[in-house]
């Protein structure tokens, strides 16, 4: 999952994706854009939630064309939730950049592990969190005590939240701010990644051995596991097939990457046109497939002209990946007790002034959330927790 999102910089040899030229202060603007894309498309995927009461009803008649603009963002209101998929292979490649190497030569131990994502993630979610107990108590009051979308509000489920345990497989179902149910799986392959690179470096062939043990649970998993554990092995699987594809940028010039870009978009194109058409097609290997060909492909429109000042633009905004990502459940829930309350029915967002208020509400508010909340505190964490061991504070 990438909605934690990391800045990471862009190799600008020409000649192979070496850990020197990574290490420079650019961008991967390709990434950073695809992000803010996913982003959008979980975003606008979670409209439907308008319609919706208890436990993920609907209190309306409902169907996909209702909503706003549909025909237009079809393939967000279809199948945006595969954004997330995306969203931890992404997390993958970055992680076996970051952190890989350097967790393996003991540059990087389990404290600075922890530290490094505790302060990037756990602060915006224990926010996010009570805001959600809050509004949910006031959507409660005024629906007969039910809760908006997900239903089980009660203090087992809180505690579970508030230890990013949501999905481990604890809970009855999902709970206050639900999406952030992908964050808390990840949160598990944070530390499986942490361990297996504590014990060898993992080159090409070991990476892909991975990632088809992962893909043989996955298989397995169907027939004979629990919901909790498919999530935890598919997001295993397309965490460490963003490893694969960090190992093969590396090995390869550059030259080739760029050459790459449009055939691998043009397979997304085709894969896309028949996922959406005939509905997702459950094969690993295709859902595996589309996901890694669209990275490989906005990596390599960085070194077209035209692409690269599009995404540089575009690149600040993917500051906002996780803070969009955990906002935007807690601004329904608000837009809806009040409308509720006026008394409007819940076809008032079929309106696309609606849409354009959400939208506008989310990555506003994510904006000033970022910058006045999320950075700040992540900062003042690092410095706290870094100084007592002697670290030097990590800005990543």
């Amino acid at each position: 999952m990438c909605p934690a999102g990391i800045a990471v910089p862009l190799a600008s040899g020409r000649e192979g994706y070496d850990e020197a030229a990574m290490a420079k202060d650019k961008q991967y603007l390709g990434i950073e854009a695809l992000r803010f894309l996913c982003a959008v498309a979980v975003v606008v995927w979670h409209y439907q939630h308008f319609y919706m009461g208890l436990d993920e009803s609907y209190v309306v008649p409902f169907t996909r064309e209702m909503q706003p603009l549909s025909a237009l963002l079809k393939p967000f209101y279809g199948w945006g939730y595969m954004a997330v998929s995306i969203f931890w292979q992404i997390s993958g490649f970055i992680f076996f950049w970051k952190y890989h190497e350097a967790i393996a030569a003991g540059e990087v131990g389990g404290f600075r592990f922890f530290v490094l994502r505790f302060s990037r993630l756990y602060p915006l979610h224990v926010a996010t969190l009570v805001v959600v107990a809050g509004l949910q108590i006031a959507f409660a009051a005024s629906h007969g005590g039910d809760a908006f979308v997900y239903g089980h509000e009660d203090a087992r489920h809180f505690l579970l939240s508030l230890a990013f345990a949501s999905s481990w497989g604890f809970e009855a179902g999902m709970s206050f701010n639900g999406p952030v149910w992908s964050v808390s799986i990840e949160a598990l392959v944070y530390a499986l990644f942490f361990a297996i690179s504590m014990r060898v470096r993992l080159d090409l062939v070991g990476r892909i051995g991975l990632v088809a043990l992962a893909v043989g649970g996955w298989v397995a998993n169907e027939r004979w596991g629990t919901p909790a554990l498919r999530l935890l092995i598919q997001c295993a699987a397309f965490f460490f097939a963003g490893g694969v594809v960090q190992a093969v940028l590396r090995a390869v010039p550059h030259r080739w990457v760029k050459a790459a870009a449009l055939p691998a978009l043009v397979v997304v194109v085709v894969i896309g046109m028949r996922l959406f058409h005939d509905g997702v097609d459950t094969s690993k290997f295709v859902i595996l497939t589309f996901s890694t060909l669209l990275i490989v492909g906005f990596i390599g429109l960085e070194d077209f002209a035209p692409m690269e000042r599009a995404f540089a633009w575009i690149e600040p905004a993917a500051d906002m990946t996780y803070s969009s990502y955990l906002l935007h459940f807690p601004i329904q829930l608000a837009m809806v007790t009040i409308t509720d309350r006026l008394g409007w029915t819940r076809f008032v967002y079929d309106r696309p002034v609606m849409l354009v208020l959400y939208l506008g509400l989310t990555f506003a508010l994510a904006w000033v959330v970022f910058h006045g909340f999320e950075r700040p505190v992540q900062q003042g964490l690092r410095r706290l927790l870094f100084a007592r061991r002697g670290h030097r504070v990590a800005t990543v």
